[in-house]
């Protein structure tokens, strides 16, 4: 099988034409063997040779079209280095017949330059082909690893999505538990405190019954005397050891407090409710308590076993205890301490242990002594108004006490006799001169 392949050539008659031959390149990539190629004509326009002429011959008169046999040849799959391979061949071959038809025709250099421009097209396609099917590769590939990437992301996302529930079902568990715990501790609380106090109503109603009121106020008057028993007892032991320090030298030998008497019950009481008054509100203004104690306290009083009739409202489910009594705040370290009290806090201590009422027991008769030396009163310590005050009550108190000592003012020398009773700014030490014997 023979293919006719036709070029118009611009050349004159009187110039010798050769024929080239050329093999058609098929422009489907991938081309199918049923399939033709077909039969490309190139016209290329004459250009006159070796003439000066500026007007040019017209078309009908270009040379006849020339018809070159071609030999078949089986069409091939086009790859890059068979087009490159061609490409160049076809070059070779054409550009040594151009170059020699325009060697003995003068050519012109457009016809060269539209070869160039051919090859250069051809190597062209060749690379695009050449990228083509690397892209075409690549996307083959990257189809292929698309699912696999896809299993491994579903992969993570189901591992970490059952490492969060788990998590969250610890968390649950925990706040289960936590809510469990609180929630029956608040109830076992709750129960009990109802529990008490159902118990402590009936037991009231059982004791009232069962109790007369005369036994009650007779078990209230016991408690108070074990009170007072125990704190005399407290005071005695701590009177034994005052008693020891009988040298007025020992100013830093430490006294032993004594407990203060409890109050009568014309006081405010000495008692105290286990219950808050704010759940009796009907009631905290009609009991007294320290709490809610006596407007216009009096001062202390001799202790008396009478119980106080206002001590428990009729009724009421109330219980009641005695409030320990305490030291005094005032209650000197030591004797040191107890010789440098002033005239207000003597009277204050006084007032505190209830020795300052005209009940009160009168002093030992050791100590109304110096009150007899009138003379001796005017000793310069703070004013001689409140100096013989200050001095009766710190003996009283050294007696209640048990210390076996008396505060004697030490007379003034006879040269300061006319001199002003105001004490001395310039010596402070002999306005403060004191004279202590023992009592014994």
């Amino acid at each position: 099988m023979s293919t006719v392949t036709s070029f118009h050539l611009g050349v004159p008659h009187s110039l010798s034409m050769r024929p080239t031959l050329v093999t058609p390149r098929p422009y489907s990539t991938r081309p199918s063997l049923k399939e033709k190629p077909k039969i490309p004509s190139i016209i290329i326009p004459p250009t006159p040779i070796n003439t000066c002429s500026a007007s040019l011959p017209p078309y009908d008169k270009y040379a006849p079209l020339v018809q070159i046999q071609l030999q078949p040849s089986t069409i091939t799959p086009p790859s890059s280095a068979l087009s490159a391979s061609t490409a160049s061949t076809s070059t070779s071959t054409l550009e040594p017949d151009m170059t020699r038809s325009c060697g003995e025709g003068g050519s012109p250099t457009d016809i060269v330059a539209i070869a160039e421009l051919f090859a250069t097209l051809k190597k062209t396609v060749a690379t695009l082909h050449t990228t083509f099917d690397r892209l075409g590769t690549q996307t083959e590939k990257l189809a292929q690893l698309a699912p696999a990437m896809k299993a491994d992301q579903q992969a993570n996302f189901c591992a970490k999505l059952e490492n969060q529930i788990v998590s969250h079902e610890n968390t649950m568990q925990e706040v289960r538990r936590l809510l469990e715990d609180t929630i029956k501790d608040s109830l076992v609380d709750h129960l009990k405190s109802q529990v008490f106090g159902a118990i402590r109503e009936s037991v009231a109603k059982e004791l009232k019954i069962q109790i007369p009121e005369k036994l009650r106020e007779q078990g209230k008057a016991h408690q108070r005397e074990i009170v007072e028993v125990q704190t005399n007892l407290h005071n005695s032991d701590a009177r034994r050891h005052n008693a020891s320090l009988r040298s007025p030298s020992m100013t830093t030998e430490p006294l032993r407090p004594l407990l203060r008497p409890l109050p009568s019950a014309l006081q405010s009481p000495a008692y105290v409710s286990k219950r808050p008054w704010a759940a009796y509100p009907s009631m905290a203004t009609a009991v007294p308590s320290p709490m809610t104690p006596f407007p216009g306290v009096p001062t202390p009083t001799p202790l008396t076993l009478k119980v106080p009739a206002l001590m428990v409202p009729p009724g009421s489910n109330q219980v009641f205890e005695l409030i320990p009594p305490t030291p005094s705040p005032l209650f000197p370290r030591d004797l040191g301490s107890l010789f440098a009290l002033g005239p207000d806090a003597a009277k204050r201590l006084l007032q505190d242990y209830g020795l300052d009422s005209t009940a009160s027991a009168g002093p030992s008769p050791s100590i109304e002594k110096p009150r007899a030396k009138a003379p001796l009163t005017k000793t310069g310590l703070n004013t001689p108004e409140d100096s013989p005050k200050r001095e009766e009550d710190i003996n009283k108190f050294m007696a209640h006490i048990g210390v076996p000592l008396l505060m004697v003012p030490a007379p003034k020398p006879k040269g300061h006799a006319c001199t002003s009773t105001s004490p001395s700014p310039k010596n402070p030490v002999e306005n403060l001169s004191l004279l202590i014997v023992s009592n014994n």
